[in-house]
Protein backbone atom coordinates (compact mmCIF):
# COMPACT_ATOMS: atom_id res chain seq x y z
CA UNK A 1 0.00 0.00 0.00
CA UNK A 2 1.50 3.72 -0.91
CA UNK A 3 1.74 4.38 3.48
CA UNK A 4 4.42 1.85 2.89
CA UNK A 5 2.60 -0.92 4.59
CA UNK A 6 3.11 -4.31 3.30
CA UNK A 7 0.93 -6.99 3.16
CA UNK A 8 1.19 -10.91 1.52
CA UNK A 9 -1.04 -12.13 -1.15
CA UNK A 10 -0.93 -15.16 -3.12
CA UNK A 11 -1.16 -15.13 -6.75
CA UNK A 12 -3.57 -17.10 -8.90
CA UNK A 13 -2.92 -20.01 -10.85
CA UNK A 14 -4.61 -18.29 -13.34
CA UNK A 15 -4.16 -15.02 -15.56
CA UNK A 16 -1.12 -13.06 -16.19
CA UNK A 17 1.48 -12.63 -13.71
CA UNK A 18 2.68 -9.17 -12.43
CA UNK A 19 5.63 -7.79 -14.63
CA UNK A 20 9.10 -6.96 -13.02
CA UNK A 21 7.40 -3.15 -12.57
CA UNK A 22 4.43 -4.42 -10.39
CA UNK A 23 0.82 -2.56 -11.16
CA UNK A 24 -0.86 0.03 -8.87
CA UNK A 25 -4.11 1.56 -8.93
CA UNK A 26 -7.12 3.03 -6.90
CA UNK A 27 -8.29 0.49 -4.45
CA UNK A 28 -12.19 0.01 -4.64
CA UNK A 29 -14.13 -2.43 -2.00
CA UNK A 30 -17.12 -3.91 -3.68
CA UNK A 31 -19.77 -3.75 -1.59
CA UNK A 32 -17.87 -1.13 1.36
CA UNK A 33 -16.28 1.50 -0.78
CA UNK A 34 -18.21 0.92 -3.47
CA UNK A 35 -22.08 -0.33 -4.05
CA UNK A 36 -22.19 -3.62 -5.88
CA UNK A 37 -21.97 -7.94 -4.82
CA UNK A 38 -19.29 -7.67 -1.92
CA UNK A 39 -18.66 -11.75 -3.19
CA UNK A 40 -18.37 -10.70 -6.92
CA UNK A 41 -20.49 -13.13 -8.32
CA UNK A 42 -22.51 -10.69 -10.68
CA UNK A 43 -21.03 -7.74 -12.79
CA UNK A 44 -20.67 -4.17 -10.93
CA UNK A 45 -23.90 -1.86 -12.97
CA UNK A 46 -23.40 1.27 -14.82
CA UNK A 47 -24.55 3.42 -11.76
CA UNK A 48 -21.35 2.00 -9.77
CA UNK A 49 -19.27 2.41 -12.69
CA UNK A 50 -19.87 5.58 -13.18
CA UNK A 51 -19.08 6.30 -9.36
CA UNK A 52 -15.52 4.72 -9.59
CA UNK A 53 -14.76 6.69 -12.81
CA UNK A 54 -15.80 9.83 -11.17
CA UNK A 55 -13.59 9.03 -7.81
CA UNK A 56 -10.85 8.39 -10.10
CA UNK A 57 -11.13 11.79 -11.76
CA UNK A 58 -11.45 13.57 -9.00
CA UNK A 59 -8.41 11.92 -7.14
CA UNK A 60 -6.19 12.65 -10.18
CA UNK A 61 -8.02 15.79 -11.35
CA UNK A 62 -8.92 14.47 -14.46
CA UNK A 63 -10.37 16.17 -17.62
CA UNK A 64 -11.00 13.25 -19.45
CA UNK A 65 -12.82 10.09 -19.15
CA UNK A 66 -11.25 6.57 -17.98
CA UNK A 67 -10.56 4.28 -21.13
CA UNK A 68 -11.99 0.69 -19.18
CA UNK A 69 -9.96 -1.74 -20.54
CA UNK A 70 -9.30 -5.61 -19.94
CA UNK A 71 -5.90 -5.31 -20.46
CA UNK A 72 -4.80 -3.43 -17.70
CA UNK A 73 -1.13 -2.61 -18.91
CA UNK A 74 -2.59 -0.41 -22.12
CA UNK A 75 -4.13 1.92 -19.56
CA UNK A 76 -1.97 4.79 -17.72
CA UNK A 77 -1.10 4.38 -13.98
CA UNK A 78 -4.13 7.34 -13.60
CA UNK A 79 -6.69 5.18 -14.45
CA UNK A 80 -6.20 2.03 -13.45
CA UNK A 81 -8.64 0.57 -10.82
CA UNK A 82 -8.37 -2.27 -8.31
CA UNK A 83 -11.35 -4.69 -7.26
CA UNK A 84 -11.36 -6.08 -3.36
CA UNK A 85 -14.46 -8.90 -3.33
CA UNK A 86 -14.96 -11.75 -0.97
CA UNK A 87 -14.72 -15.33 -1.23
CA UNK A 88 -17.42 -16.98 -0.95
CA UNK A 89 -20.89 -18.05 -3.22
CA UNK A 90 -19.69 -18.82 -6.49
CA UNK A 91 -15.83 -19.74 -8.10
CA UNK A 92 -12.44 -18.04 -8.23
CA UNK A 93 -12.69 -17.46 -11.98
CA UNK A 94 -16.23 -16.03 -12.06
CA UNK A 95 -15.83 -13.55 -9.19
CA UNK A 96 -12.51 -12.27 -11.50
CA UNK A 97 -14.32 -12.37 -14.66
CA UNK A 98 -17.39 -10.35 -13.54
CA UNK A 99 -15.00 -7.81 -12.47
CA UNK A 100 -12.60 -8.02 -15.42
CA UNK A 101 -15.51 -7.36 -17.22
CA UNK A 102 -16.33 -4.84 -15.09
CA UNK A 103 -13.28 -2.76 -15.79
CA UNK A 104 -10.89 -3.90 -12.97
CA UNK A 105 -7.22 -3.55 -13.63
CA UNK A 106 -6.72 -6.58 -10.67
CA UNK A 107 -9.17 -8.05 -8.80
CA UNK A 108 -8.11 -9.27 -5.43
CA UNK A 109 -10.21 -12.36 -3.30
CA UNK A 110 -10.19 -11.68 0.35
CA UNK A 111 -10.74 -14.63 3.01
CA UNK A 112 -13.49 -12.89 5.82
CA UNK A 113 -12.76 -15.78 7.84
CA UNK A 114 -9.72 -17.73 7.42
CA UNK A 115 -5.98 -16.76 7.99
CA UNK A 116 -4.83 -19.82 5.48
CA UNK A 117 -3.16 -18.58 2.07
CA UNK A 118 -5.20 -20.28 -0.88
CA UNK A 119 -4.40 -20.94 -4.46
CA UNK A 120 -6.82 -19.83 -6.79
CA UNK A 121 -7.10 -22.46 -9.35
CA UNK A 122 -8.92 -22.75 -12.92
CA UNK A 123 -10.67 -26.33 -13.82
CA UNK A 124 -10.75 -24.57 -17.49
CA UNK A 125 -7.34 -23.89 -18.89
CA UNK A 126 -8.15 -21.44 -20.89
CA UNK A 127 -10.70 -19.21 -18.30
CA UNK A 128 -10.69 -15.95 -20.51
CA UNK A 129 -8.72 -13.85 -17.65
CA UNK A 130 -6.67 -11.06 -18.68
CA UNK A 131 -6.16 -9.00 -15.34
CA UNK A 132 -3.90 -10.16 -12.23
CA UNK A 133 -5.63 -11.28 -9.48
CA UNK A 134 -4.72 -12.44 -6.01
CA UNK A 135 -5.68 -14.04 -2.70
CA UNK A 136 -5.66 -12.76 0.79
CA UNK A 137 -6.27 -14.16 4.33
CA UNK A 138 -8.71 -12.88 6.46
CA UNK A 139 -5.59 -10.84 8.68
CA UNK A 140 -4.58 -9.47 5.58
CA UNK A 141 -8.12 -8.52 4.52
CA UNK A 142 -8.68 -6.55 8.14
CA UNK A 143 -5.54 -4.87 7.75
CA UNK A 144 -7.01 -3.22 4.59
CA UNK A 145 -10.13 -2.63 5.99
CA UNK A 146 -8.37 -0.65 8.98
CA UNK A 147 -7.07 1.53 6.33
CA UNK A 148 -10.11 2.38 4.76
CA UNK A 149 -11.73 3.30 8.12
CA UNK A 150 -8.51 5.90 9.15
CA UNK A 151 -7.49 6.92 5.81
CA UNK A 152 -10.37 9.81 4.31
CA UNK A 153 -8.52 9.60 1.68
CA UNK A 154 -8.52 7.13 -1.58
CA UNK A 155 -6.26 4.09 -1.47
CA UNK A 156 -3.60 3.65 -3.73
CA UNK A 157 -2.22 0.01 -3.60
CA UNK A 158 0.57 -1.60 -5.29
CA UNK A 159 1.03 -5.13 -6.26
CA UNK A 160 4.39 -6.10 -6.55
CA UNK A 161 6.39 -9.46 -7.46
CA UNK A 162 7.64 -11.45 -4.93
CA UNK A 163 11.46 -10.65 -4.13
CA UNK A 164 14.05 -11.94 -2.29
CA UNK A 165 15.20 -10.26 1.22
CA UNK A 166 18.49 -10.77 2.66
CA UNK A 167 17.78 -12.77 5.81
CA UNK A 168 15.58 -15.64 3.33
CA UNK A 169 17.60 -16.55 0.86
CA UNK A 170 16.82 -20.53 0.57
CA UNK A 171 13.60 -22.54 0.37
CA UNK A 172 13.79 -24.43 3.70
CA UNK A 173 12.76 -27.66 2.20
CA UNK A 174 14.82 -28.25 -1.48
CA UNK A 175 17.61 -25.45 -0.14
CA UNK A 176 17.66 -23.65 -3.54
CA UNK A 177 18.41 -20.15 -3.30
CA UNK A 178 15.45 -18.48 -4.31
CA UNK A 179 15.34 -16.06 -7.32
CA UNK A 180 13.78 -13.21 -8.60
CA UNK A 181 9.92 -14.26 -9.65
CA UNK A 182 10.01 -17.05 -7.96
CA UNK A 183 6.52 -17.81 -6.96
CA UNK A 184 6.47 -18.25 -3.73
CA UNK A 185 3.69 -19.02 -0.44
CA UNK A 186 3.73 -17.20 2.65
CA UNK A 187 2.50 -20.06 5.55
CA UNK A 188 0.35 -18.64 8.19
CA UNK A 189 3.71 -18.50 10.57
CA UNK A 190 5.21 -16.27 8.13
CA UNK A 191 8.15 -18.39 6.83
CA UNK A 192 8.14 -18.39 2.34
CA UNK A 193 8.74 -21.31 0.65
CA UNK A 194 8.39 -22.24 -3.06
CA UNK A 195 5.28 -23.67 -4.22
CA UNK A 196 6.56 -26.78 -5.57
CA UNK A 197 7.95 -27.50 -3.20
CA UNK A 198 4.57 -26.99 -0.75
CA UNK A 199 2.62 -28.94 -3.00
CA UNK A 200 5.61 -31.99 -3.33
CA UNK A 201 5.32 -32.00 0.75
CA UNK A 202 1.63 -32.45 0.36
CA UNK A 203 1.89 -35.17 -2.28
CA UNK A 204 4.60 -37.18 0.03
CA UNK A 205 1.87 -36.66 3.35
CA UNK A 206 -0.87 -37.82 0.61
CA UNK A 207 1.80 -40.85 -0.18
CA UNK A 208 2.73 -41.52 3.98
CA UNK A 209 -1.16 -41.57 4.38
CA UNK A 210 -2.02 -44.06 1.91
CA UNK A 211 1.48 -46.37 2.59
CA UNK A 212 0.29 -46.82 6.00
CA UNK A 213 -3.44 -47.22 5.08
CA UNK A 214 -2.30 -50.02 3.19
CA UNK A 215 0.16 -51.36 5.32
CA UNK A 216 -2.40 -51.26 7.85
CA UNK A 217 -4.76 -53.35 6.20
CA UNK A 218 -2.46 -55.77 5.26
CA UNK A 219 -1.33 -56.34 8.60
CA UNK A 220 -4.80 -56.54 9.94
CA UNK A 221 -6.23 -58.85 7.23
CA UNK A 222 -2.81 -60.91 7.54
CA UNK A 223 -4.18 -61.14 11.09
CA UNK A 224 -7.45 -61.51 10.53
CA UNK A 225 -6.56 -64.52 8.11
CA UNK A 226 -4.61 -65.99 10.74
CA UNK A 227 -7.09 -66.42 13.34
CA UNK A 228 -9.58 -68.05 11.70
CA UNK A 229 -10.84 -71.37 12.97
CA UNK A 230 -13.52 -73.56 11.88
CA UNK A 231 -16.59 -74.99 13.69
CA UNK A 232 -16.50 -78.56 13.58
CA UNK A 233 -19.74 -79.02 13.35
CA UNK A 234 -21.11 -76.59 10.88
CA UNK A 235 -17.62 -76.58 9.07
CA UNK A 236 -17.72 -72.48 9.35
CA UNK A 237 -15.37 -70.42 9.36
CA UNK A 238 -15.11 -67.53 12.10
CA UNK A 239 -12.71 -64.97 13.32
CA UNK A 240 -11.50 -66.07 17.30
CA UNK A 241 -8.57 -63.67 18.35
CA UNK A 242 -8.94 -65.06 21.72
CA UNK A 243 -6.98 -68.50 22.53
CA UNK A 244 -8.07 -71.09 24.73
CA UNK A 245 -6.02 -70.22 27.47
CA UNK A 246 -7.42 -66.56 28.19
CA UNK A 247 -10.96 -67.59 27.68
CA UNK A 248 -10.60 -70.07 30.24
CA UNK A 249 -9.45 -67.07 32.06
CA UNK A 250 -11.93 -64.49 31.29
CA UNK A 251 -14.78 -67.68 32.06
CA UNK A 252 -12.90 -68.19 35.29
CA UNK A 253 -13.12 -64.51 36.00
CA UNK A 254 -17.01 -64.46 34.84
CA UNK A 255 -17.35 -67.08 37.11
CA UNK A 256 -16.05 -65.59 40.51
CA UNK A 257 -17.93 -62.41 39.97
CA UNK A 258 -21.01 -64.52 39.69
CA UNK A 259 -20.45 -66.65 42.78
CA UNK A 260 -19.52 -63.03 44.22
CA UNK A 261 -22.87 -62.24 43.84
CA UNK A 262 -24.57 -65.12 44.96
CA UNK A 263 -22.19 -64.84 47.94
CA UNK A 264 -23.44 -61.52 48.89
CA UNK A 265 -27.29 -62.97 48.48
CA UNK A 266 -27.19 -65.74 50.53
CA UNK A 267 -25.32 -63.72 53.11
CA UNK A 268 -28.05 -60.97 52.87
CA UNK A 269 -30.65 -63.66 53.60
CA UNK A 270 -28.13 -65.49 56.56
CA UNK A 271 -28.26 -61.93 58.65
CA UNK A 272 -31.68 -61.18 58.38
CA UNK A 273 -32.42 -64.44 59.56
CA UNK A 274 -29.94 -64.28 62.16
CA UNK A 275 -31.27 -60.63 62.99
CA UNK A 276 -34.76 -62.04 63.36
CA UNK A 277 -33.89 -64.88 65.40
CA UNK A 278 -31.96 -62.76 68.08
CA UNK A 279 -28.86 -64.24 66.73
CA UNK A 280 -25.29 -62.05 66.18
CA UNK A 281 -24.63 -62.22 62.64
CA UNK A 282 -20.50 -61.82 63.62
CA UNK A 283 -20.71 -65.50 64.86
CA UNK A 284 -21.96 -67.54 61.90
CA UNK A 285 -19.76 -67.97 58.41
CA UNK A 286 -21.47 -68.15 54.65
CA UNK A 287 -20.16 -70.54 52.14
CA UNK A 288 -21.28 -71.07 48.86
CA UNK A 289 -20.45 -74.05 47.25
CA UNK A 290 -21.45 -74.23 43.06
CA UNK A 291 -23.02 -78.02 42.75
CA UNK A 292 -25.81 -79.47 41.27
CA UNK A 293 -26.97 -81.08 44.08
CA UNK A 294 -29.69 -79.24 45.89
CA UNK A 295 -28.76 -79.02 49.38
CA UNK A 296 -28.38 -76.83 52.51
CA UNK A 297 -26.62 -77.51 55.71
CA UNK A 298 -25.37 -75.90 58.43
CA UNK A 299 -22.74 -76.85 61.20
CA UNK A 300 -22.74 -76.59 64.56
CA UNK A 301 -20.30 -74.64 64.59
CA UNK A 302 -22.29 -72.23 63.04
CA UNK A 303 -20.88 -72.33 59.34
CA UNK A 304 -23.64 -72.25 56.49
CA UNK A 305 -22.98 -74.22 53.51
CA UNK A 306 -25.48 -73.49 50.68
CA UNK A 307 -25.49 -75.33 47.20
CA UNK A 308 -25.98 -73.07 44.03
CA UNK A 309 -28.82 -75.65 42.98
CA UNK A 310 -30.99 -75.10 46.10
CA UNK A 311 -30.69 -71.23 45.23
CA UNK A 312 -31.71 -71.86 41.45
CA UNK A 313 -34.78 -74.36 43.10
CA UNK A 314 -35.66 -71.48 45.50
CA UNK A 315 -35.92 -68.51 43.20
CA UNK A 316 -36.25 -65.68 45.62
CA UNK A 317 -34.74 -64.78 48.58
CA UNK A 318 -38.09 -66.09 50.51
CA UNK A 319 -37.58 -69.12 48.97
CA UNK A 320 -33.82 -69.44 50.01
CA UNK A 321 -34.73 -68.20 53.80
CA UNK A 322 -37.04 -70.96 54.18
CA UNK A 323 -34.10 -73.59 53.15
CA UNK A 324 -31.84 -71.86 55.02
CA UNK A 325 -33.79 -70.78 58.28
CA UNK A 326 -34.63 -74.36 58.38
CA UNK A 327 -31.44 -75.70 58.67
CA UNK A 328 -30.12 -73.09 61.39
CA UNK A 329 -32.90 -73.66 63.25
CA UNK A 330 -31.89 -77.69 63.42
CA UNK A 331 -28.54 -76.05 65.18
CA UNK A 332 -30.35 -73.39 67.35
CA UNK A 333 -32.15 -76.68 68.74
CA UNK A 334 -29.09 -79.02 68.77
CA UNK A 335 -30.59 -81.36 66.74
CA UNK A 336 -27.31 -83.48 65.88
CA UNK A 337 -26.25 -83.58 69.29
CA UNK A 338 -30.02 -85.24 69.73
CA UNK A 339 -29.20 -87.57 67.50
CA UNK A 340 -25.78 -88.52 68.24
CA UNK A 341 -27.04 -88.80 72.26
CA UNK A 342 -29.82 -91.00 70.82
CA UNK A 343 -27.52 -92.99 68.99
CA UNK A 344 -25.25 -94.20 71.93
CA UNK A 345 -28.84 -95.00 73.74
CA UNK A 346 -30.01 -96.79 71.13
CA UNK A 347 -26.92 -99.00 70.53
CA UNK A 348 -26.86 -99.52 74.83
CA UNK A 349 -30.42 -100.46 74.51
CA UNK A 350 -29.61 -103.16 71.39
CA UNK A 351 -26.97 -104.75 73.71
CA UNK A 352 -28.78 -104.75 76.51
CA UNK A 353 -31.75 -106.79 74.86
CA UNK A 354 -29.11 -108.60 73.38
CA UNK A 355 -27.90 -109.87 76.44
CA UNK A 356 -31.58 -110.17 78.33
CA UNK A 357 -33.31 -112.09 75.98
CA UNK A 358 -30.42 -114.58 75.61
CA UNK A 359 -30.53 -114.29 71.72
CA UNK A 360 -29.20 -112.31 68.74
CA UNK A 361 -32.03 -109.91 67.15
CA UNK A 362 -29.17 -108.23 65.41
CA UNK A 363 -30.79 -108.59 61.85
CA UNK A 364 -33.73 -106.90 63.03
CA UNK A 365 -32.53 -104.77 65.61
CA UNK A 366 -31.35 -101.91 62.92
CA UNK A 367 -34.54 -101.64 60.95
CA UNK A 368 -36.95 -101.72 63.85
CA UNK A 369 -34.65 -99.11 66.16
CA UNK A 370 -34.83 -96.70 62.92
CA UNK A 371 -38.54 -97.59 62.68
CA UNK A 372 -39.38 -96.88 66.12
CA UNK A 373 -37.38 -94.40 67.62
CA UNK A 374 -34.70 -93.07 65.09
CA UNK A 375 -37.74 -91.83 62.15
CA UNK A 376 -40.20 -90.50 64.61
CA UNK A 377 -37.99 -88.41 66.40
CA UNK A 378 -36.27 -87.06 63.19
CA UNK A 379 -39.93 -86.23 62.21
CA UNK A 380 -39.88 -84.58 64.99
CA UNK A 381 -36.74 -82.70 64.85
CA UNK A 382 -38.22 -81.69 61.07
CA UNK A 383 -41.04 -80.35 62.63
CA UNK A 384 -39.49 -77.97 65.22
CA UNK A 385 -37.01 -76.69 62.64
CA UNK A 386 -40.16 -75.71 60.47
CA UNK A 387 -41.97 -74.39 63.17
CA UNK A 388 -38.92 -72.10 64.51
CA UNK A 389 -38.49 -70.54 60.80
CA UNK A 390 -41.51 -71.76 58.71
CA UNK A 391 -39.58 -74.13 56.07
CA UNK A 392 -40.91 -75.19 53.20
CA UNK A 393 -39.08 -78.16 52.06
CA UNK A 394 -39.25 -82.37 52.62
CA UNK A 395 -39.44 -85.40 50.65
CA UNK A 396 -42.68 -87.31 48.84
CA UNK A 397 -42.59 -90.51 50.99
CA UNK A 398 -44.71 -91.84 53.59
CA UNK A 399 -44.73 -90.06 56.75
CA UNK A 400 -44.41 -93.34 58.39
CA UNK A 401 -41.17 -94.08 56.51
CA UNK A 402 -39.56 -90.88 56.18
CA UNK A 403 -37.02 -88.99 57.91
CA UNK A 404 -39.03 -85.74 57.13
CA UNK A 405 -43.10 -85.39 57.60
CA UNK A 406 -44.82 -85.09 54.14
CA UNK A 407 -45.54 -82.05 52.39
CA UNK A 408 -49.19 -81.91 53.14
CA UNK A 409 -48.41 -82.63 56.95
CA UNK A 410 -45.64 -80.00 56.98
CA UNK A 411 -48.58 -77.28 54.98
CA UNK A 412 -51.04 -78.00 57.33
CA UNK A 413 -49.04 -77.47 60.68
CA UNK A 414 -47.03 -74.07 58.99
CA UNK A 415 -50.51 -73.06 58.05
CA UNK A 416 -51.33 -73.47 61.51
CA UNK A 417 -47.83 -72.15 63.18
CA UNK A 418 -48.34 -68.87 60.95
CA UNK A 419 -50.45 -66.42 63.18
CA UNK A 420 -48.48 -67.85 66.18
CA UNK A 421 -44.98 -67.25 64.70
CA UNK A 422 -46.15 -63.73 63.03
CA UNK A 423 -46.95 -62.66 66.56
CA UNK A 424 -43.81 -63.32 67.92
CA UNK A 425 -41.50 -62.87 64.85
CA UNK A 426 -43.10 -60.46 62.85
CA UNK A 427 -44.35 -61.17 59.21
CA UNK A 428 -40.71 -61.36 57.22
CA UNK A 429 -41.90 -58.90 54.57
CA UNK A 430 -38.65 -57.47 54.05
CA UNK A 431 -37.06 -60.95 52.96
CA UNK A 432 -39.57 -60.52 49.74
CA UNK A 433 -36.88 -59.35 47.17
CA UNK A 434 -36.79 -61.93 44.12
CA UNK A 435 -33.31 -62.58 42.37
CA UNK A 436 -34.64 -64.98 40.16
CA UNK A 437 -37.18 -64.39 36.82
Amino acid sequence: MKNNLTLSDQQAAFGPSLGKEGLDGQLFIVGKSISGDEYGCTPMNTSSLEIVENKIKNFYNLKYKVRFSPLYNKTSASTRWIAMIKRGKCSFVSKVKNMQDSGASAVIVADPIYDYPTKMYSLDPNPGIYVYSTFITRQVYHAVLEEFKNNPEPVIIALKPNTISDDDTKCPICLEDYVDNDELRVLPCKHEFHIKCIDAEKHADKKRLIYGTAGALTIGCGYYFSHLETVEYTGRNHFVAISLKTEKVMAQQAFNSIINEVQKIVERVAYRLLTSAQLDPNEWEVFVIDSNIPNAFVLPNKKIFVFTKIIEIARSEDGLAAVMGHEIAHVIARHSAEQISKKIAYTALYMVSSVLLNMDIGLFSAPLISLLFELPNSRKCESEADYRMEAMDGSDSKAFTSTHPTNEQRIKKITEWIPEICSKYGNGNELNTYFYK
